[in-house]
């Protein structure tokens, strides 16, 4: 039963992940004066995003590898305007 909860876990990450990379190819092509709701959906999404990674390290430790974490910190880490800003 545990373990299906860690698949779960790990499948909600990923999926947001790339919903995340999606939305942000996306708010590239946006015109300037609609980036500011692209910008806070993709924070909302981020935030997200580390509520489940915290979640995994508590729940289920070992989950996510320490490798993987410094990746997708320095993914997710610093998304917000200045990346989007014209």
């Amino acid at each position: 039963m545990k373990t299906t909860k860690t698949d779960n876990l790990a499948c909600r990450i990923h999926l947001l992940e790339q919903q995340i990379d999606v939305v942000k190819q996306k708010a590239e092509y946006a015109a300037s004066d609609s980036r500011y709701e692209w910008d806070l959906l993709i924070d909302k999404m981020v935030d997200r995003l580390n509520d489940l990674l915290e979640l995994a390290n508590t729940t289920a430790p070992g989950l996510m590898g320490a490798s993987e974490d410094d990746e997708m910190e320095s993914n997710y880490s610093g998304i917000h305007s200045h990346r989007f800003q014209s």
